[in-house]
């Protein structure tokens, strides 16, 4: 400690030195922003002397971009990409736009114009986004098509497909179409009549303009709340992901000592909680062609073991897209699910989480042979679609896959295959009730963030009837009931 006192300031200084209160940095420590002081006595606390610049990084970046402490923290945490997902970051809660000018233009210069393909003109036609004139010289394309093909073209030129271009536009086109179809009703049966022609065009020019700034305004507000919401989600997955893991498990059913077949042992040890024992059972499995099952069992004892750049190199080398067998695909969607709060910044994040929808999308239609293989998929991906911000919009297709989800039918199917009686009874007594109860658990969440509280209380009564009543499940049961029912 004597060594070190000389880097280390007491609290007042660090207020003094910072320029914020002691409760402010108490709030920051809490919201993981400031390591924790270091604590020789009760009464007395050391803080880290680097706490003042990084102190002072945060108030200027609430003050000139106005972020908030969730997205603050992964913009610091990003490193050497700080510039990067600075910007990136203010691009989640706001969107810019730009105005372009353009004249109107006839159809047979449309495309040497904009600089865009006739075809894709066409279809923003077809699909309502553009309405050019039609006249003796054939289509004649406003200002405002003109800005929107400038966009289109603007938009892929950074990155954005052209498809997902349209069904983003879509959205806006329904919304802007239907409000403006109950504008023109509710101004024709409260105005006309009542005023004076003068007043009308008035209303219908300057008041008009009001409105486009709120529809601007507003949807910046909405964009930023709702990109706030979904960071701070993504940072609270790191406590919904602890409920998805169940091993180790009591292994009151477990052998004494370790099978010999090399599956039944990985099992053994996964239910141990031994993960290095797998791996030491496995060996060194880097050939490309290494069996699935060995892969998967490799996998999951790293990232269990909280080694996750290795689990993400063995899924690149051995699952690198999509397979038709569900458990590949469930693995590594966990893979990338659990990594997603092991990066700072946004960039690797977000790839993490495109690329773990990419294997969830795949598991319903894939060709699982094993029974619990298949269940166990089901079982993940239907949980990781409940625990997925709500900008994902996945939890009804979560609460499907978890409600068709039936024990008794996999039991049965695996009674007909050749499987030792103590895998059998770990399943039935250990395994399975630890998966059953955390699928009440999502199925109860998911309800809730669909708005069906009715259904949500019966899966909360489910976890109280068959859980430890001192227990975590019971605890938070107990407490969601109180939330619904109050």
């Amino acid at each position: 400690m004597a060594k070190t006192k000389k880097n280390l300031v007491r609290i007042s200084e660090l207020v003094k030195r910072s320029g914020v209160s002691a409760p402010t940095i108490k709030h920051y420590i809490n919201e993981g922003l400031l390591p924790q002081p270091i604590k020789p006595s009760k009464n007395m606390a050391y803080y880290e002397e680097s706490c003042i610049e990084r102190i002072k990084l945060i108030k200027k970046i609430q003050k000139e971009k106005f972020l908030p402490l969730d997205m603050i923290k992964r913009v610091i945490d990003s490193g050497d990409s700080y510039a990067q997902h600075l910007e990136m970051g203010e691009a989640i809660i706001k969107s810019h736009k730009v105005p372009l000018q353009a004249k109107k233009v006839i159809e047979s210069k449309i495309e040497r114009h904009s600089g865009y393909p006739v075809e894709k003109i066409n279809i923003l036609e077809n699909e309502g986004l553009i309405h050019p004139e039609i006249s003796n010289h054939g289509k004649i394309y406003d200002d405002s098509d003109c800005q929107i093909i400038a966009m289109m073209k603007q938009r892929e030129e950074i990155g954005a497909r052209f498809d997902y271009s349209v069904e983003t536009l879509r959205i806006y086109r329904d919304a802007i179409k239907e409000a403006v179809s109950k504008d023109i009703s509710l101004f024709a049966r409260n105005m006309i009549g009542d005023i004076s022609a003068e007043k009308a065009i008035k209303l219908l020019t300057e008041a008009d303009e009001t409105l486009d700034n709120f529809m601007v305004i507003y949807r910046y507000k909405m964009l930023r709340k709702m990109g706030e919401e979904a960071i701070k989600e993504v940072n609270d997955l790191a406590n919904s992901l602890k409920i998805l893991v169940f091993f180790p498990i009591e292994g009151l059913e477990l052998p004494k000592q370790p099978p010999k077949n090399m599956m039944e042992r990985c099992f053994y040890y996964l239910c141990k909680g031994d993960y290095k024992a797998i791996q030491k059972t496995l060996g060194n499995r880097k050939r490309k062609d290494a069996d699935y099952d060995q892969v998967n069992f490799s996998i999951l004892a790293d990232i269990l073991d909280g080694n996750l750049k290795e689990a993400r190199k063995k899924v690149t080398t051995h699952m690198p897209k999509p397979s038709s067998y569900a458990l590949n695909n469930a693995i590594a969607a966990l893979t990338y699910l659990f990594s997603i709060n092991d990066e700072g910044g946004f960039s690797v994040p977000m790839f993490n989480a495109k690329k773990m929808l990419a294997y969830l999308k795949r598991i319903e239609k894939s060709n699982e042979r094993y029974v619990f293989s298949k269940y166990l998929a089901l079982f993940i991906c239907g949980a990781i679609y409940v625990l997925l911000p709500n900008a994902v919009n996945q939890h009804q297709e979560g609460v499907e896959i978890l409600s068709r989800l039936s024990w008794p039918d996999t039991r049965k199917k695996l009674e007909e295959k050749t499987i030792p009686e103590w895998l059998i009874r770990t399943l039935e007594h250990e395994v399975f009730p630890a998966i059953e109860i955390r699928i009440n658990r999502f199925l109860a969440e998911g309800y809730r963030k669909l708005g069906q509280n009715d259904k949500a209380l019966v899966q909360l009564n489910e976890i109280l009837a068959v859980s430890d009543p001192e227990g975590e499940m019971a605890e938070w049961a107990g407490m969601q009931r109180l939330l619904i029912t109050k």
